[in-house]
């Protein structure tokens, strides 16, 4: 499923922001056996928030941030280079697990640009 608000803008690097969800997205491809991915976009004033849930218990033995901080090789890797990109345009990448619900979620933050878009006829 897909929850993305009308009207939704970023300005960032495309590759950047492709290769993050790339590799979110394929991570929660790899490790779903059951259930539903959910792909949300939430923006704010400062912020966009896109939100990858899938259900656990993909990193539910570790501690979220302890995926990324002590990435090894075919391990959390992915995340770690996910993580770095994104500090290269002020972005950020958070682990969470919701035991509650059974969810791992992922989120990948960005600034928000603020600005209306002007219409290129091509």
């Amino acid at each position: 499923m897909v929850d993305i608000p009308p009207h939704t803008l970023l300005e960032t690097d495309a590759f950047i922001l492709a290769t993050a969800i790339q590799n979110v997205l394929g991570n929660a491809i790899n490790f779903t056996r059951n259930g539903n991915i959910v792909l949300r976009v939430r923006q704010d004033a400062d912020v966009s928030t896109i939100q990858i849930e899938n259900p656990l218990p993909a990193i539910l033995t570790q501690s979220a941030h302890a995926v990324i901080d002590n990435a090894i090789t075919g391990y959390g890797m992915g995340l770690k280079i996910t993580q770095s990109l994104l500090n290269e345009v002020s972005g950020s990448l958070t682990l969470e697990n919701d035991v509650e619900n059974h969810l791992t979620l992922v989120k990948i933050t960005l600034p928000t640009y603020v600005g209306t878009l002007k219409h290129v006829d091509r």
